[in-house]
């Protein structure tokens, strides 16, 4: 008798095994395959938002998800390690409101943004301008603690407009979907302004195919 079980056991053992195997292959199991997606972590203090190298404004917004503003003296943004000549540094003068933005112009463009609220501080003082068509890596430092990283890390178009069949190479950011948290998307510009709600174009990819 004991033999008996010991062969029913064995054989509803294998069944659950088949079952599982089966929902495996039909739910697409196994690895995953494409190219990997950008994440970086939540915000607990000011970080990078989103940032423009297409066609119009070439900007990176710096965001604040805490309760009080905070002060950018002594700041940087360091540009593809770069330490020695920091892309951006803050002055006494920059701060970021609670909950609010900074918006950093390249220097090379010198008209203003259109349409950013009167809260907002903009200023045009990085050392250089933003290629959609090369690698960028952005960190945001004070002293030797980092902040924040951005590191997209190859090479083709910003928005990803060739492979996407984006209609306007000039209208998307690489930006966190929602303010301040983890997960990045190619997303219509909002400089300035809250990214929730944003049209999502597409995937900001580290390794693609």
């Amino acid at each position: 008798m004991k033999k008996y079980f010991m062969l029913i056991a064995a054989a509803l053992t294998a069944v659950a095994f088949v079952s599982c195997n089966k929902d495996d292959e039909e739910n697409g199991g196994g690895e995953e395959t494409g190219p990997a997606v950008f994440e970086t972590t939540d915000a607990t203090t000011v970080c990078i938002n989103e940032v423009n190298g297409g066609t119009g404004y070439k900007s990176i917004e710096l965001y604040n998800p805490t309760d009080a503003s905070i002060h950018l003296d002594g700041y940087v943004i360091i540009k593809n390690d770069d330490a020695e000549n920091p892309y951006w540094t803050g002055s006494g003068s920059d701060y970021i409101a609670a909950k609010g933005y900074l918006v950093i112009r390249a220097n090379k463009e010198t008209s203003e943004i259109d349409g950013l609220p009167a809260t907002v501080l903009s200023i045009n003082k990085a050392t250089g301008g933003l290629s959609g068509k090369k690698i960028v890596k952005l960190e945001l430092k004070k002293g030797d603690t980092s902040y924040d990283v951005f590191d997209r890390g190859w090479t083709k178009h910003w928005d990803g407009t060739t492979e996407l069949g984006l209609p306007d190479a000039g209208t998307n950011s690489f930006a966190r979907q929602q303010d301040g948290k983890k997960t990045w998307k190619v997303m219509a510009q909002t400089v300035g302004a809250t990214n929730a709600g944003a049209a999502v174009q597409g995937e900001v990819t580290v390794d693609p195919e």
